[in-house]
């Protein structure tokens, strides 16, 4: 049997959420999108679905329970139930069931439209995974292996920074795997999601080359973050 060392590693920065609370500019992406007259239009009209959708669940309409539900939270609870193979919750049909998780792919592709909103909400997770990258090809670290547990909001923002794939709320327990190869002087990387490995559409190979990869995705990271979310 082989036998690890496991280090944990803190993270006061919180680098794998973003955080408009404390990033102007974030938040004034986030709103800037929100703002839009589709999305206004499209929320305003599936307004009395997400009523009826609270009344199925057997929740008071004017309830400050109802009033607080909003989408992504009806997203979150028809889901579990799905993907633990219970029925729906109340009354809820399955065109309910749909509508949630329309309505919540419609507010993620929103949220993650805009470089500016990746860069800023995600740029930083995307650093410290590059510069991870380079430190082992430059040999200052000699890890085999990094794990980084986060939230569907950790892996929404990162799909939105690998085209082709779509800017939809993610699986249950998805995932994203990233393999660094070295065949003599060369190195490559190899992106999966889900068990599927994917070619990014900055890659022209599966093993794509890995200063492609670095270039793909250096216009997300950000140089300076704290003086970024202020440029408002």
């Amino acid at each position: 049997p082989t036998v690890w060392d496991v280090h944990m590693a803190d993270n006061p920065k919180d680098e794998m959420f973003s955080h408009p609370d404390s990033c102007p500019a974030l938040q004034a992406a986030f709103d800037e999108e929100y703002a839009t007259e589709w999305f206004q239009q499209f929320f305003a009209g599936i307004e009395p679905d997400r009523l009826q959708v609270c009344q199925a669940m057997d929740v008071e309409p004017g309830s400050d329970w109802c009033n607080k539900m909003d989408w992504l939270s009806l997203y979150d609870n028809v889901m579990a139930r799905k993907f633990h193979d219970m029925p729906n919750a109340g009354r809820v049909t399955d065109a309910q069931v749909q509508l949630c998780i329309d309505s919540a792919n419609v507010y993620v592709n929103a949220t993650w439209s805009e470089p500016v909103a990746r860069r800023l909400g995600i740029g930083r997770l995307l650093a410290i995974l590059l510069d991870g990258m380079e430190d082992v090809v430059d040999g200052s670290s000699d890890l085999r292996f990094k794990l980084f547990s986060g939230h569907d909001a950790t892996v929404a923002p990162l799909l939105s920074c690998f085209p082709p794939l779509p800017r939809d709320w993610p699986p249950f327990a998805s995932f994203f795997v990233f393999e660094l190869y070295q065949c003599g002087q060369e190195w490559g990387v190899q992106t999966i999601f889900n068990d599927n490995v994917i070619l990014p559409d900055f890659c022209e190979e599966d093993i794509c080359e890995l200063q492609t990869f670095l270039n793909g995705l250096a216009p997300l990271v950000p140089s300076n973050y704290e003086q970024e979310c202020a440029s408002v």
